[in-house]
């Protein structure tokens, strides 16, 4: 009797315990883990694989936290040179302004190439800064937008009368840039890599590029001795697109942990738009007028340069640091006395980013759902609550 009854509560663990084999190993762990940790890194993995397909992965490849939050320092500045000749009543008048020096502060979130950042002066509030960044296998796209209200100069009016000094606040500049850029060595080099870090190089590397760029600037001045010498044009709205070619090279010694960058874009202005406005009256009654000058000249040459450099400390602080210079020209036709102008504008951006590299501690998911995945495969049960909800 002891035997069989010995017999049968062996049998009975046997069954309990095949049983219990399919979910043991799974649920223990269970309480560490979460809903959303779990979405969230499975949602990442199916990224980096559409994101990294096609890729040379001894070359290029991400960091192993998908976030970083940078804060920011950054100098945005401006160089402006304005010659108008023949104006009417006026003769020839120059104006010469560039932006004063100014601390902006501010932050860049970046997840796997794509960011999102805001700068401004919080002194002043001479200058903002906004920008966002897609940067996918082949190809990216950039849009930015400053704001400078900080500038200072002269405005040489015409014979020997003395020059007008600027002011806080006489004249403010706004420039909207979107960048459009495809790399041919896409497979091995990566400007992500370099500009905002959302992939890593692990080898050096470089490639041809091209490049569109539209590109929008508007110059307002409330100097009312200013409009006066520039035959009261108050406001000059320059819109230009721009096609070109160029090479950028990434460097590291040692897999990614310090990298150089630098690339140069020589470009073509293919499209030039510019509008006039200036004050006048009815009567009594002020009003706005506005013309649409022709240029003179069909293109224009113009381009961008970058560099940049970037450390990553360990897997959870990086520091980089960057920087763009672009340059905008326009010239009307001489045949209009009355707007024949020349314009030739710099700006650039000097960043520099302090990050904090954070993500889904994969390895509290990754036995799970590689255990989960396994079990699938074998036909089992599995009892994953957490990932059924």
């Amino acid at each position: 009797m002891l035997l069989l009854l010995t017999g049968a509560v062996a049998v009975h663990s046997e069954e309990l315990s095949e049983q219990s084999d399919q979910y043991t190993d799974l649920q223990a762990p269970q309480p560490h883990y979460t809903n959303t940790e779990t979405f969230l890194y499975r949602l990442d993995r199916f990224i980096q694989k559409i994101l990294l397909n096609e890729l040379d992965s001894s070359y290029l490849t991400f960091h192993e936290n998908c976030w970083r939050l940078s804060f920011t320092n950054s100098e945005t500045g401006n160089l402006t040179g304005l010659q108008a000749y023949d104006i009417i009543n006026k003769g020839n008048v120059a104006l010469n302004i560039h932006s004063r020096p100014s601390v902006d502060l501010g932050f860049d979130i970046n997840y796997r190439g794509i960011s999102l950042s805001f700068a401004w002066d919080p002194l002043h509030s001479y200058t903002q800064k906004f920008n966002f960044a897609f940067y996918g296998r082949t190809c990216g796209i950039e849009i930015s937008h400053y704001t400078y209200a900080n500038m200072s100069g002269d405005f040489q009016p015409v014979g020997n009368n003395p020059p007008i000094i600027f002011k806080d606040n006489d004249m403010e500049i706004k420039t909207t840039l979107i960048n459009l850029f495809y790399a041919f060595n896409y497979k091995k080099y990566s400007p992500s890599a370099s500009i905002r870090q959302g992939y890593r190089q692990l080898k050096p590397a470089g490639s041809f590029l091209v490049n569109a760029q539209y590109r929008g600037n508007s110059f307002v001045t409330v100097n009312e001795n200013i409009t006066e010498g520039l035959n009261y044009i108050n406001e000059i709205n320059l819109y230009q697109i721009a096609l070109g070619a160029g090479y950028g090279y990434n460097y590291t010694p040692n897999r990614g942990k310090v990298m150089l960058h630098i690339s140069a874009m020589p470009m073509i202005v293919v499209f030039n738009h510019a509008v006039f406005t200036w004050n006048d009256k009815i009567g009594d009654t002020p009003i706005q007028l506005s013309s649409v000058p022709k240029p003179r000249f069909p293109v224009y040459f113009t381009g961008t340069a970058r560099a940049s450099v970037a450390w990553e400390a360990n897997k959870w602080v990086s520091l980089a640091a960057y920087g763009q210079f672009n340059n905008i020209r326009f010239r009307t036709k001489e045949t209009q006395e009355t707007e024949n102008l020349r314009l030739n504008s710099w700006d650039w951006s000097v960043n520099i980013l302090i990050g904090v590299r954070f993500g889904v501690k994969k390895e509290r998911v990754k036995a799970v759902l590689e255990a989960h995945d396994e079990k699938a495969r074998n036909g089992a049960k599995v009892f994953l609550p957490f990932l059924d909800k």
